[in-house]
């Protein structure tokens, strides 16, 4: 790594693994990229997932590993919860962050939620529930949630247990403790909670922007990497960040 070379670590979604963003990684030639599987999905299969704060603390200790330096963010989904957790602990040095796909509003009936991922989640053993689930969540690449080659899918007890960490926890809590500076993003067509709550994201983190991934749904990096990559390197240079991206706030609402 050169003296003036960035670091930038990359977090994936639930079940899927680090190699679903090494196609924007590979985009970022300039920047140290890492792309690592979090607990339970890809190569770390194998360990238990036990709740989103051991996941940050993995990979805290990755990043200690690796460098003494403040290092950039990029988290989708699960990767962008774990991205809060580390943040908002300041266990290593962050420099910066963009989030995506972070329900910070409140998420309608969670008890009804918890029921239907506990009744479901065995079927994600089968490929085509896992594909199903990709593209429900807007994956194009639908095979992503289960090819083999990537060993992207997590066991389906994974799934269910980090779902209801995720139910359980209040991102907002974590985003009003971070310093760093930092944008949320949203999809255009992803669920309520996850755009309504970029208003109030903005509103209780002042270091924070927000904003609408015009056309977009919640794998919106993964589906246009050229684009995610683009965003990313805008963020980096503190540039406006490339039209497609709506700061305003006007599209928060947006049923």
């Amino acid at each position: 790594m050169t003296k003036a070379q960035q670091t930038l670590v990359l977090l994936h979604g639930g079940a899927m693994s680090g190699a679903s963003l090494r196609p924007i990684a590979k985009r970022l030639s300039h920047i140290r990229c890492l792309t690592p599987d979090l607990r339970g999905h890809g190569t770390k299969r194998s360990l238990a997932f036990s709740n989103l704060e051991q996941c940050a603390d993995d990979i805290a200790c990755l990043i200690a590993s690796e460098t003494d330096r403040p290092v950039h963010l990029f988290g989708l989904s699960l990767g962008g919860y774990v991205s809060l957790n580390l943040l908002a602990q300041q266990k290593v040095p962050i420099a910066s962050a963009i989030i995506t796909g972070v329900a910070f509003a409140d998420i309608r009936a969670k008890w009804l939620l918890r029921h239907v991922i506990g009744l479901v989640y065995p079927m994600l053993c089968l490929k085509s529930t896992r594909e199903m689930a990709g593209r429900l969540t807007g994956i194009n690449d639908a095979k992503l949630m289960s090819d083999p080659g990537s060993r992207g899918w997590a066991r389906p007890s994974t799934v269910r247990d980090l779902a209801r960490d995720i139910l359980r926890c209040s991102p907002l809590d974590f985003a009003k403790r971070v310093s760093a500076p930092s944008v949320f993003l949203a999809g255009a067509y992803e669920p309520s909670a996850v755009r309504r709550g970029l208003e109030l994201v903005r509103a209780e983190c002042a270091s924070a922007s927000a904003g609408i991934v015009e056309a977009g749904s919640h794998g919106w990096c993964i589906n246009d990497p050229d684009f995610a990559a683009l965003v990313i390197e805008r963020w980096l240079r503190g540039e406006p960040l490339p039209p497609g991206i709506d700061l305003t706030g006007s599209r928060f609402d947006q049923i």
